[in-house]
């Protein structure tokens, strides 16, 4: 499912372990954007956008889990950075 929000995540981690920081930071920024999405209008949860999914839904993120994605995607861009300094 395109909106399987464990397997962007999952995705920009095995991204930034093989150093394709800039597909890392797209799928770090897009589970971020459905997160905030998801939290700025709740009773949109079940939109278009969720419909078909009815497990791991951007609106049942915590905290934790959204914080932490937010400092992996800082990581991943000051890699994107490190490596076009680098070249």
């Amino acid at each position: 499912h395109t909106h399987y929000m464990k397997a962007m995540l999952r995705r920009g981690r095995c991204f930034a372990r093989i150093r394709q920081y800039e597909e890392a930071v797209a799928e770090y920024e897009r589970y971020i954007r459905f997160v905030d999405e998801a939290r700025s209008s709740p009773q949109n949860v079940n939109s278009a956008n969720n419909a078909a999914c009815t497990f791991d839904r951007p609106i049942d993120i915590t905290d934790a889990e959204y914080l932490k994605a937010k400092q992996e995607l800082a990581d991943a861009r000051k890699s994107t950075d490190a490596a076009a300094n680098n070249a």
